[in-house]
């Protein structure tokens, strides 16, 4: 049960460090500390807001984790992939001009 938390911690401390480097140079920041808290509270808004209780936690992954899944795991890269696809063509067609 250790590892498994422990795994989930680790898990969860790398997207947000991903996440607030990714919204750091988004932003064109040098540094991505001076968004760390202002994400950290957003998130801890949005865990709130989407289940309040265990009960709630339950029926919202029971009834939507798949439709989530699905847009997290394969829509949202597949879009990512086809629009680096694009602009790497465009990239091309530029220079060769």
């Amino acid at each position: 049960m250790a590892i498994l938390v422990l795994g989930a911690f680790v898990k969860i401390c790398v997207i947000f460090y991903v996440t607030a480097m990714v919204a750091a140079q988004w932003m064109s920041l040098r540094e991505y500390q001076p968004i760390v808290f202002p994400i950290g509270f957003l998130l801890l808004l949005m865990s709130i807001w989407v289940a309040p209780n265990l009960q709630e936690l339950t029926h919202a992954l029971s009834t939507s984790i798949f439709l989530s899944a699905l847009m997290v795991l394969v829509c949202i890269p597949a879009e990512l992939l086809v629009v680096a696809w694009i602009r790497r063509r465009w990239e091309k067609k530029n220079m060769q001009d």
